[in-house]
This record gives structure tokens, C-alpha cells and sequence, in this order.
């Protein structure tokens, strides 16, 4: 991996530490709402279903009056662990790749081409199923770190009324916790739905893009015309600002978001754990419709929330998840820009170092 390329990997992992920090609160109540349990969609107790299920503000008062405000930041230590090992991994690998496919050939006239639609696609698509597949377990981790209080509360797959908890485990009592009872395969729980969500950076990166493909070809246009005295000023820059760079990724991230989300809430189900699906099996003969459905992978979580909550239960907690989406997007596209320059001196700086130390000097 070239200096560069490395960079972009430092300089992404940082980023996705500074959005994470900005916007975990909202990842918090966007996990707990797409895990916890609700009640089916015909009782006549719940008069206001979307309110109490769906509700951003609801979520946010039950967490605050269960667990404190500091709840809201459970589960950050390996929150910010799993998102510098998969921006690293991402961004990394995303530029290995980019520079492959621009070393091949030369652009017209000799110049240095740019990446088709389809090499982005595949650029974004390689590196988010290696981020992924490397992440799981630690993203496991995290949301049952969030999500402690509501498993706690989930019996046959009904919800009890808040009750004084036991102390939240750690991260690493979570793990053993998981091998211990499900198996250490449990911890690529959610893998299957976590791999058709690689889907949402290909769709954020494509919107990106070419959205700022237009952006640089507006920028140029003011420059020329000189139209007007802002545009003209504005445009004295090559290239665009940390403004324009944060709404341009976080449009995106809206449009990736929207078409993904269902898969998402599938995930954080499978992540989540398997008690309710459990106790609905074992209520069914082992023949059953409905028994064999909750025992695949996926569809079980699938037709759980269909069943129980209607289409309108895949986009459980989305109010939260967009506006998350959104913020840690542009944060995140804007930092590691800001960032770039300063990982790449780095870089070459520790190179320099393992040079002089007679460390083995070739790039990772």
C-alpha cells in the first residue's frame, strides 16, 4: 500500500472517530428502537402505535428516565474501536483498488483518466464487504452493549414494564458471554443483511460522485462566466470547500439510507440476539410454517417483523438512523478531507523513522 493510500485509510479512520463522537447518541436510540420488542400491530391497548414505537422523542425520554443520560453513550469504547478498523479497512482498500484500476491505462491524451461508474462500484463494493466481513463481531459487540436494557426486558417476546437492572457488562464480558452460550459463530450474526447493506456506500459513493461531479462543473462555470460577484469570488479555489463536501455526503447518505434501512433493522436484529425467536419456536411444533421460517437466518427476523409490526417495522428507529446517517456522512467526508494532508506528512514522517531505525520500510 502506497503512502497515499495509507493516508486516506488513516485520515478516514480518524474522521469516522470524529463523527462517531458528534453523533453516537443518535446511533443509541436508532439500535434500541430497531431492536426492541413491540406490540402487535391489533393490540387494542396501544392507541397510538407509530408514537410509541417510532417515536425519536419517546425513545430518547424512556432511555434518559431507565438508564441516565450517560446510556446514551454506552458501548462507545468499541463503537469508535469498530469504526476505526472499518473506515481503516474501507478507505484503504477503496483507494488500493481506485489505483489499481487508474494505473491500468492512461486517460485521453496521456492524462491520468478517471474512475467509470462501474470501477467505483466495484472499488466501493470490494472494500465494504472486506470492512464488514473483518468488523462483525465488534459491531455485535456494540449493539448488545447499547442495546443491554432491552434484552434484559424481552420474555417470550413480550416487553416488561422498566425494572431496576443489573450492572451493564463489558465489551469483552459480552464476548465471552456470546461464545459461551451461542458459539463463536455468533459473532457474524447479522453478516448476511451487514453484506447487502455494502449496498449503501456503493449508492452513497455513485450519488457522491457524480453530485460533485456537477458541483466542481457549476464551480468551473461560475469561475468563467463570472456571472456574479459571489460566484466569481467563491471560485477562486481549485477545489471545493468542507461546506459543500459535507452537504454533497450527506445527500447521499440520505439516498443510500432510504433504500437501505430494512436490511439495517435486519441486521441489528440478527446482532441483536435471538431470545424472542427462540421462545416463538418453541411455542409451534418443530414442523411447523412458522417454526421452519424463524429458523432462517434473515427471513425469521423478516417475517417476525412483518408479522408483529406490519412493512411500516422495517423502518423502526429511521428518524434517528437519517439523521445520524446524515450528520456522521458529512462530518465524516469533510474531516478526512481536512485530515488528508495531515495523515499523509504523518505517514511519510513514521516512514522516515522506520528508515532510520532500519524497520522493515515497504509500505503495508
Amino acid at each position: 500500500m502506497s503512502h497515499l493510500n495509507l493516508a486516506h485509510a488513516v485520515s478516514g479512520a480518524a474522521g469516522g472517530i470524529v463523527s462517531t463522537l458528534v453523533t453516537y447518541p443518535l446511533i443509541t436510540l436508532s439500535s434500541r428502537s430497531q431492536v426492541q420488542p413491540s406490540k402487535r400491530r391489533d393490540d387494542s391497548n396501544n392507541s397510538n402505535p407509530l408514537d410509541k414505537q417510532f417515536g425519536l422523542l419517546d425513545t430518547f425520554r424512556q432511555t434518559i428516565a431507565s438508564k441516565g443520560f450517560s446510556s446514551l453513550y454506552a458501548g462507545v469504547h468499541s463503537a469508535l474501536f469498530g469504526v476505526t478498523v472499518t473506515n481503516f479497512i474501507y478507505f484503504g482498500v477503496l483507494q488500493q483498488v481506485k489505483s489499481t484500476y487508474l494505473s491500468s491505462a492512461d486517460g485521453p491524451n496521456g492524462t491520468m483518466r478517471t474512475l467509470s461508474a462501474y470501477e467505483s462500484m466495484v472499488a466501493s463494493a470490494v472494500a465494504g464487504a472486506a470492512a464488514v466481513v473483518v468488523s462483525n463481531p465488534i459491531w455485535v459487540v456494540n449493539t448488545r452493549c447499547m442495546c443491554q436494557s432491552e434484552r434484559e426486558e424481552v420474555v417470550e417476546g413480550d416487553v416488561k414494564e422498566p425494572k431496576s437492572l443489573p450492572q451493564s457488562k463489558s465489551a469483552w464480558e459480552i464476548v465471552l458471554d456470546i461464545i459461551q452460550h451461542d458459539g463463536i459463530g455468533a459473532l457474524w450474526h447479522g453478516l448476511l443483511p451487514a453484506l447487502v447493506l455494502v449496498i449503501n456506500p456503493i449508492i452513497q459513493f455513485v450519488v457522491f460522485e457524480q453530485a460533485r461531479g456537477w458541483a466542481e462543473a457549476l464551480h468551473v462555470a461560475c469561475e468563467a462566466e463570472f456571472i456574479s460577484s459571489t460566484c466569481s469570488s467563491n471560485a477562486a479555489a481549485t477545489s471545493l470547500g468542507p461546506s459543500v463536501i459535507f452537504t454533497l455526503s450527506a445527500v447521499a447518505k440520505l439516498v443510500a439510507t432510504t433504500i437501505t434501512y430494512p436490511s439495517l433493522v435486519l441486521k441489528s436484529r440478527g446482532q441483536f440476539g435471538t431470545d424472542r425467536k427462540r421462545a416463538i419456536v418453541a411455542q409451534h411444533p418443530q414442523q411447523s410454517v412458522l417454526a421452519k421460517f424463524f429458523r432462517i437466518p434473515v427471513i425469521g427476523e423478516l417475517v417476525e417483523i412483518v408479522v408483529d409490526e406490519g412493512v411500516v417495522g422495517l423502518y423502526k428507529g429511521f428518524t434517528a438512523k437519517i439523521l445520524q446517517s446524515m450528520l456522521t456522512a458529512g462530518i465524516l467526508f469533510a474531516a478526512k478531507e481536512e485530515l488528508l494532508d495531515a495523515s499523509l506528512q504523518i505517514v511519510k514522517l513514521l516512514s522516515r523513522y522506520a528508515t532510520m531505525l532500519q524497520l522493515p520500510t515497504s509500505p503495508i
